[in-house]
């Protein structure tokens, strides 16, 4: 679950009283945020790019797979179909 931003209070639904034109270049809470949010965002990558490297790798094999058994959609025979 992602951090919520400091600005916003969900439960009460109210801004930040010191919230102002500007704030996030001075306020420590949003400094903070942006901290764990920068972590959680390449948490998410890193699985992200793990995920993507699995199907890559799955997507390899069965290409090998097909070439070296000549299986593949084109030439296979349906039942009844000759």
């Amino acid at each position: 679950m992602s951090t919520p931003p400091p600005c916003y209070n969900r439960k009460t639904r109210t801004d930040c009283p010191r919230r102002a034109v500007g704030c996030r270049a001075t306020c420590p809470e949003w400094q903070e945020y942006e901290v764990a949010h920068a972590a959680e965002n390449a948490a998410r990558a890193k699985a992200k790019a793990q995920e993507a490297g699995l199907y890559e790798h799955y997507h390899a094999v069965r290409k090998r797979v097909r070439k070296d058994t000549g299986h593949t959609p084109r030439n296979r025979k349906r039942k009844g179909v000759q």
